[in-house]
């Protein structure tokens, strides 16, 4: 019989678990190691110990398994946890907050869980502060669960937390860019349809038809974020201020589009353009204040 682990490849301990892998009963070191590999054989993918190139605590593990079970492993969690009280503790980086409600919405979905004693969202930086007991609910488990509402949640480091508000600012200034030409375009049109009362109905119907071309990209690329927020905030069964968003510009564009094609009196593409852009410029701004604060608090950590 092997003396090593055949998930890490260490010296098995006193205490050796075995699990059925690839047809034969494999020893494993510790409780560790055997909630990897069960997980692993779990999800089919006992592949993993054909293909892999190095046998080590550090072993890469599969791709489907790396960025939610991972956590769960305890070499991983020493990098991050720490225990108070017989409590696992944890900060996270949480991407995809937008504003008071989804700090809400967070707290209140992992508070559901017996395991999670406290769970606080900090709104400056998007850190979640998650206490709970790791023997009743795996870190994994509630990483998902905020998954499915729409956020995802990893370790707090600094250098990752920087370079995901850097991310999630270059995005957002990429579609303020796009909402900036687009509702500029828009208001040009808007305002020849206002002021030429005598306008042949031809050419109205034609500076309509091109400032909805004209709203489209605005429409469905630069409010993206704002449909996303809400979508998952209502399959939480939840409201936040993102759906009331979605809502009226999904009125105000259809409105225009059915004005457009029967040729009613007025149409709202300005509006529109123009709504995405303000909501978007205020994100934006937003999301700098909260990069500068970030790193304005890390530079005073090594002066604490």
């Amino acid at each position: 019989m092997s003396e090593l682990c055949f998930h890490c490849g260490e010296p098995l301990s006193k205490t050796v678990h075995y699990l059925p892998i690839l047809g034969e009963e494999r020893p494993l070191c510790c409780l560790g190691c055997y909630a990897v590999a069960q997980t692993i054989v779990e999800n089919q993918l006992e592949n993993y110990y054909l293909e892999r190139s190095v046998i080590s605590p550090t072993a890469p593990l599969p791709s489907e398994l790396e960025t939610l079970k991972g956590y769960d492993h305890p070499d991983t969690q020493q990098q991050f946890v720490h225990r108070e009280q017989q409590l696992a503790c944890a900060d996270l980086s949480v991407a995809g907050v937008s504003c008071a409600a989804c700090a809400w919405l967070i707290e209140k979905r992992l508070v559901q869980e017996s395991a999670v004693k406290q769970a606080s969202v900090n709104l400056s930086n998007h850190r979640l502060r998650l206490v709970w007991d790791d023997s009743q609910t795996p870190l994994s488990t509630l990483l998902n669960d905020l998954e499915k509402l729409g956020y995802k949640a990893r370790p707090f480091r600094t250098d990752t937390h920087a370079n995901l508000l850097k991310k999630e600012s270059r995005q957002l200034l990429m579609r303020l860019g796009v909402a900036g030409l687009g509702s500029m375009q828009a208001m040009m049109y808007a305002g020849s349809l206002y002021v030429a009362d005598d306008m042949s109905l031809d050419h109205r119907d034609f500076l309509r038809w091109v400032s909805l071309l004209i709203t489209l990209p605005l429409f469905f690329y630069s409010a993206y974020p704002f449909y996303r927020s809400a979508w998952f905030s209502l399959k939480a069964r939840t409201l936040n201020m993102d759906v009331s968003v979605t809502i009226a510009l999904i009125l105000t564009f259809v409105a225009s589009i059915y004005n457009t094609v029967t040729s009613a009196p007025d149409v709202y593409y300005d509006s529109v353009t123009m709504f995405i852009f303000f909501l978007l410029a205020g994100r934006f701004l937003e999301t700098q204040a909260r990069r500068k604060a970030s790193e304005t608090a890390n530079d005073l950590i090594p002066v604490l």
